[in-house]
This record gives C-alpha cells, structure tokens and sequence, in this order.
C-alpha cells in the first residue's frame, strides 16, 4: 500500500480543545472550521430531534445539521491527528529500549519498520541486505522527520482510499467504485489533484480580498470614532466660550446643550460600535477560515486535502455571501459633522440659547400623549353596509380599512439618535365588524385589506372602506384550504403567503385568491414547520422570514419557496427562543423578533446575527407576552402584548415610549385583544383584535 508523508515539527504546540481544556482526542470539524474533542465533548452538544440530530458550535454558535451517521460523519482534522502521531513518537522514543535486542537504550528510529534500535542493532540494520534503503534516523531528529500516514477508506478501513467521487465529493478506495458509488463520476486522487488544488488556492486568494476589505471598513471606522471625540472636546470648547458671555440663565441653558451633546454623541457612538461588532465578526470569520485552510495546504496530503476542499469551499461560499448581504452595513453611517448652533436673537429668551445638532437628520416628532383626550374623527358619519357593520370615514373621506381600530401616526418620527418629544396625536379612527378572529392583517400597495379570519379558516380581500370584495380558503388540509391560518405577507408582485398554522405549513396565493404553491410539513429540518405563526419579508432580499414558533428558530424561504438558512435554537439566552411569534424589518435591514415566552424583543442581522434585546417598558414594567411587531417607514416599532391587551411603541433602540390602549370612543371600553399589527402606506397602523 502507498503511504504518505508529512513533516511535522514536533516543536509546534499541540491544539486543545476548548470545550474539555485537554488535548484533543479524535478530532473533528465543523462546517464553520472550529475543531473539538469527537467524545464526550461533541457528544454532550448533541440535540436529538424525532426527525434528525443537530449540534451548535459553542464558538461562533453556527448550526449544524447531523447525518445519520452522526458526529462520525464529521471532517477528522488530519492536522492535529499528526502533530499528536509525532509527540507519540518522540514521547517514546525517550523511554523505550532498542525493540530488537530489548537491552540497550533506543538511539535510532527507522520510518520504514517503524522500529526504535540500539546503536548496535542499527548498525546490523544497515548492513542487512534486505533493509539497505529503509531510512533510517537518531531518535533527537525523529521530531523534524516524516510521519507515515495511510489514507485508510472510510467505508472499508483496510483498503487505502485513492479515489475522488465527484458525484458524492468524497475520497473513497476501489471496492467503492464497485458497490456504493456504481455508476459515479470518479477519478484516481493523482490525476486530478493539482487542478482541485489550484482552485481551492485560488479561492483562499478571494478569501484574503475580503480581509482586506474588512480591514479597511474597519479602519474607517475606528477613524470616524475619533473624529467624533474630537468634534466633542471642540464644539464643548464653543459652548463654554458662548456662556461665558451671558448671564447665570445662559449657564443653565449650557448644562443643557452639553447633556444633548452627550446624547447625541452617545447614540453615534452607539451606531458605530454596533457596526464595527458587525465587521469584527466577520474579519473573525475570514481570519480563521484563512488559518484553518492554509496551515492544512502546509501539511496534508493530496487526499487529506480533498476531503476537506468541499468544506472548506462550501465556507468561502457561506462568508462571501455574508459578505455581499452586508457591504452597505459595513460603512460608517454617521458622519462627526457636530457643531454649536448659536440662536441670534439673545433677546428673545435666553433659555433658548444654542442647539447641538449632528449627523443624522431628524423631522418634526410628535409622540402618542393623552390619550384618554383623543376623540373620534369622522367626516360625515356616512355608514356603510348595516348598522351592525358601520365604518366611520376618517378626514379627508379617506377610510382606512382596520380589523378593528386604525391609528394614524404618520405625524409621529423616531429616528436613529434620537427620543421624540412628547406632543398630542391626531387620531381619525375607523373600525370595521363583522370578522371571526383576525389574527392577522395586511395593507395593500392599492391601499386593500387583507384579512386573515382564523377561527373560519378564511381570509377575505377588502376595499379601504371596508367593502369586502371576495374571499377564499375553507377549513381542510387540500391545496387552498386551512387550519386556523395566522400570518398573511403580501410580495412586490401582490403573491400572498399565508401561514397554515396547524397544517404547519406556507401557501402561496396569486393577488385573486388562486392557489399557486405550498411548502411544508411537520418536523424540524429545512422547509418542515411546527406550528409556524408569523411571517415577514426582507424588502432588500426579497426572502421571507417565517418564525417556527414551535422548533423556536426562524427560517427563511425565497419567493419560490426554496429554502435558504435557519437560525436559532430553544433557550433562554440572547439569539435563543421561547416561541417565537412575529418578526418585521427596520429600514436599516434589521430583523425584530417578539420572543413570547422570554417576554422581549431580539433584534438580529437578516443573516441572524444577534444584535440586541429589549424588554423595558415605564416605571419598571416589562413587556408581557409580546405577539406581533410592526414598524413604520420613521422606525416607530409597534408591539402588541397579549396579557396587557395594548400595543406598547418604542424606538428601534428599544426605548420605550408609550402604550396605545386607544378607544373606540369615549364611552366604550379599550382594546380588548390587540393582536395583529400591521402599517399601511401612509404609515398608518392597523391592529386587529382577534378577541372580541
């Protein structure tokens, strides 16, 4: 049998495993290149699922899907396993006698027999006819010499494995060809190797283009930072000077500049760091594929590396896709153009001296203030249908269609840096009747609603005055029918997609209510759900985000219904879940996810990086049972709370605002079971109450 060489040098530092703190012990890797004890460490990670096993990685938490063979089906880091082959060795070699005559202390190591020898034995070694060109070293060199290694075929361990399956991209041996991989495209590892080596280094180049790119956003963003502290000391410097010059009204009115200064300077510092953890996760990224790959070009074998290739090109692919999905995220978004605008009329009042403005351009705020002061607008009173089904018309005979309230907040703006003032909210209202547990609804680009009646399995398109216009779906498990149906998105073409909660489930309707596709069925691998519930498209990808409420992750699906990537796992700690209900995007691409049973929000990168989380309502008070989530054009982010029957509103740093409990009218009772939520257009809100 051939037989393959490495050098290893025995003074490189044995890996260990950061799970156990002890040297490795049948190493294995995973997809993402992080490389751990097979047993019991990996073993201890498993999650086993009725329909499959899985495992995260404890260092960068990435998923990873089992085979049915398990964690033996995992990559064997032939890296490692050598470096240890060879500490063996030398280990040995300082406390074994000569294995020929057992009497004299070991001087020599032949590579060939695998034999450690005596001075004296050595000698009669070399001389011996049959052994003249084994290679033979002192026992002090065998650190820096060869270790012999035989590529043993997974499959049938005896037999060497020198073929390379392009059908099945694995390296198998000849009795292979003949039974699992029959009618494969195969070749002998020799003939093809340097072809697959040239393009696996050629990728590691494209690899190292991205480091430098990450590199640089990372240096330009750390010079924003400090550009920032110095326009801090600078435009402090001018305040001072200005108050200087006044009397002890203006000191007061200084103080004040300086804590808005400090806001505004906190929360572009905020931004950037937030950024630059971004980027930082993926220079990481790219770093440690670069490490992996290269130092196993240094020291595989031809077939060692083509067993990890595919691995480590499937890696390159994950990160360069990353990569494009974040290129606009990467650039500093906040400019140190801070500076002390001076009001030029003194006279008129001094407390208005001054006001620090910055980077990030905000309009006119208007918060939700009094609410128990707002009061029915209509214009006529004009009702339409029965008396049992009025809809009042707001101003401008313009009647936004609501399952059962509408808000208009369109005069409300959150922004970026900062928290808006308080001001009274201009409140038409408009209520339709008639629905059977909406649980969900949707606004149209033709300013339609639609609605999606759980408790009758149907989901009905209207007018914007409330007109129904046709419906479809009926209870069942057929294309077109449901089981209590509980999210509804509506795509760039006017393609609905309906979750089928209990048929667990995606259908996928034309804009007349005609059935086109479904995806789904119950389990925990791709395109499987278990009671999926809500569902939000990504305006930048196009890919819907559906949260598997009951597998407690989020899958994401193309407009075709084609499977893209999962994130998630159940727990209790940032980026895990506790049924996930609904998720929607902010303008930045950011994805908010009401976590119900860990009562808060978690916000994510669409590829589901972990950003931040907030629970914190006033006065101590937490968010209970947090259902739907929607977010208008300023990024005012809407929460309905199942327990408290509200709809809580904050920023998209997660600080708190307000609560809407808004009336029908002054005589009637508050929301009674806000659930769905959804922002037409015009930035309206729109909240159905599936209790009432």
């Amino acid at each position: 049998m051939a037989e393959v060489q490495a050098k290893l040098s025995m003074k490189e530092e044995i890996n260990s495993c950061s799970i156990c703190k002890d040297s490795m012990k049948e190493p294995k890797v995973l997809p993402c290149l992080h490389i751990f004890c097979k047993s019991p460490c990996l073993d201890k990670l498993v999650v086993r699922g009725h329909k499959g096993h899985s495992l995260t990685c404890p260092t960068c938490l990435h998923l990873v899907p089992l085979q049915d063979n398990g964690i033996d089906g995992l990559l064997t880091d032939f890296h490692t396993n050598k470096i240890q082959k060879a500490q063996k060795t030398v280990e040995k070699a300082k406390a074994t006698n000569c294995e020929n005559c057992t009497e004299d202390r070991a001087t020599h190591f032949c590579l060939n027999c695998k034999l450690f020898m005596c001075e004296n034995c050595t000698d009669t070694h070399r001389k011996w006819g049959g052994f003249r060109d084994h290679e033979v070293v002192s026992v002090s060199k065998v650190e820096a010499e060869s270790i012999s290694v035989m590529s043993s075929c997974q499959k049938h361990t005896l037999m060497e494995a020198n073929i390379y399956c392009n059908t099945c991209f694995n390296v198998i041996c000849s009795d292979c060809t003949a039974s699992l991989h029959k009618g494969h495209d195969y070749h002998l590892v020799d003939t093809i190797f340097e072809k697959h080596r040239k393009q696996l280094v050629s990728n590691l180049e494209h690899l190292k283009q991205m480091l430098s790119k990450v590199e640089e956003d990372l240096t330009n963003i750390d010079l924003k930072a400090k550009d920032i502290d110095m326009k801090k000391s600078t435009v402090e410097t001018d305040i001072h000077r200005e108050i200087d010059q006044l009397h002890q009204i203006i000191d007061q009115r200084g103080v004040e500049l300086v804590k808005s200064l400090n806001l505004l300077i906190q929360n572009q510092q905020k931004v950037l760091t937030t950024q630059r953890d971004q980027v930082q996760n993926m220079y990481v990224k790219i770093t440690r594929c670069l490490e992996y790959s290269e130092s196993r070009l240094e020291t595989g074998t031809k077939i060692e590396l083509m067993q990890m290739k595919t691995s480590v090109q499937r890696r390159i692919e994950q990160i360069s896709m990353e990569l494009n999905c974040s290129t606009s995220a990467t650039k500093p978004t906040v400019e140190p153009n801070i500076e002390l605008i001076t009001n030029p009329h003194i006279n008129r009042a001094c407390e208005e001296f001054g006001e620090i403005i910055g980077g990030l351009e905000t309009e006119e705020d208007n918060t939700y203030d009094n609410i128990d002061d707002l009061v029915i607008q209509t214009a006529d009173n004009q009702a339409y249908g029965t008396v049992d089904d009025v809809v009042f018309q707001t101003a401008g005979n313009q009647a936004y269609g609501i399952v059962d309230y509408i808000v208009q907040s369109r005069h409300f703006t959150s922004t970026q840096s900062r928290v808006p003032s308080t001001e009274s909210l201009q409140r038409p209202l408009t209520t339709i009747r008639g629905r059977n547990g909406p649980f969900s609804v949707v606004s149209t680009r033709g300013s339609e609603l639609i609605v999606v009646d759980s408790h009758t399995n149907v989901v009905s398109v209207l007018s914007a005055n409330g007109e129904k216009k046709f419906s479809f779906g009926k209870p069942g498990s057929k294309k077109g029918q449901f089981k209590r149906p509980s999210g509804i998105i509506v795509d760039q073409n006017d393609s609905m997609y309906i979750v089928d909660n209990e048929n667990h489930r995606i259908q996928k309707f034309d804009p007349k209510g005609k059935f086109k596709a479904a995806v789904g069925r119950l389990g925990n691998h791709a395109l499987q759900f278990h009671s999926p519930i809500g569902i939000c498209l990504n305006q930048t990808t196009r890919d819907i985000y559906v949260c598997d409420q009951k597998n407690n992750r989020i899958q994401v699906l193309t407009t075709d219904l084609k499977h893209v990537k999962c994130f998630g796992i159940q727990g209790i700690s940032v980026g895990k879940f506790n049924y996930p209900k609904n998720a929607a995007f902010d303008s930045f691409g950011n994805l908010y996810v009401t976590d119900c049973g860990n009562n808060r929000v978690q916000v994510f990168t669409a590829d589901g990086q972990f950003l931040r989380a907030f629970i914190a309502k006033a006065n101590g008070e937490k968010l209970e049972k947090p259902y739907d989530i929607a977010i208008d054009s300023q990024n005012t982010v809407y929460v309905s709370e199942i327990n408290q029957k509200d709809v809580a509103v904050f920023t998209i740093q997660g600080e708190y605002i307000k609560a809407l409990n808004v009336r029908e009218d002054r005589n009637h009772e508050e929301f009674r079971g806000a659930y769905g939520l959804s922002v037409d257009h015009s930035d309206c809100l729109i909240v159905a109450e599936a209790c009432v």
